[in-house]
């Protein structure tokens, strides 16, 4: 409905055409609709840098909520996990999970999803530690309010501005990490990366893949705050 040409259909006659009115970004060696295979291409990357940044970034906060409201043995065994998890780089740490346990999608939604809820957890941990002695929480203990309710009713809403900053940070190193390890997808597929080496042939196409995933992030970031 938005693209009138399909990502991969190509045209050998039209290769490297200017922009036009009907090629608005104009086309690539082959022929293809550059606009397309943009919009197609945030399909696959949005994917690889969103799913494991919001599954890392709900094990992380619940994990912080619980250390931080509990507090003592349930906090230092949860914050010592984090602390052993920090204490590799977050890429290498990512690379030895893909390496143990092989490529694929999936894998990679593995691998990013456990090096990247740690930082998660120590943030919101800090907060809960700072809310949980607000009146309104000890009103609500006094008031015989279940621990689960108090946590999720009245505690996590308040650290939603922190965990929008943090998404942005965890989609932009999730992107990147999926983009490097080279996903196993057919050397045709329109994604950021892919489209991002036909630079070498086609200069124009990597300055709007550049400009597309400059302006998602900065629109994403403009969002969460």
């Amino acid at each position: 409905m938005i693209c009138a040409y399909g990502p991969n259909a190509q045209s050998l006659k039209d290769r490297l055409l200017a922009p036009s009115f009907a090629h608005p970004l104009g086309t690539d060696e082959l022929g293809r609709d550059t606009l397309t295979r943009v919009i197609y291409g945030a399909r696959i990357s949005l994917t690889i840098g969103l799913l494991p940044t919001f599954i890392s970034m709900t094990i992380g906060t619940i994990l912080g909520l619980i250390a931080g409201y509990f507090g003592g043995k349930i906090d230092f065994a949860i914050m010592r996990l984090a602390d052993i998890m920090l204490a590799f780089p977050s890429l290498l740490l990512a690379m030895v999970v893909m390496y143990t346990m092989g490529g694929g999608l999936i894998n990679i939604f593995i691998a990013l999803s456990l090096v990247n809820w740690a930082s998660t957890s120590r943030v919101i941990r800090s907060e809960t530690l700072s809310l949980s002695k607000k009146e309104y929480v000890e009103a609500a203990k006094s008031m015989g309010v279940s621990n689960a309710t108090i946590i999720f009713r009245h505690i996590l809403p308040n650290c939603i501005p922190y965990i929008g900053g943090i998404i942005y940070l965890k989609y932009t190193f999730s992107h990147t990490f999926g983009e490097f390890f080279k996903l196993p997808r057919c050397r045709c597929t329109a994604a950021y990366g892919k489209l991002g080496t036909y630079g070498r042939e086609c200069k124009k196409i990597s300055v709007y893949t550049a400009c597309t995933c400059t302006g998602t992030g900065y629109g994403y970031n403009d969002c969460s705050f």
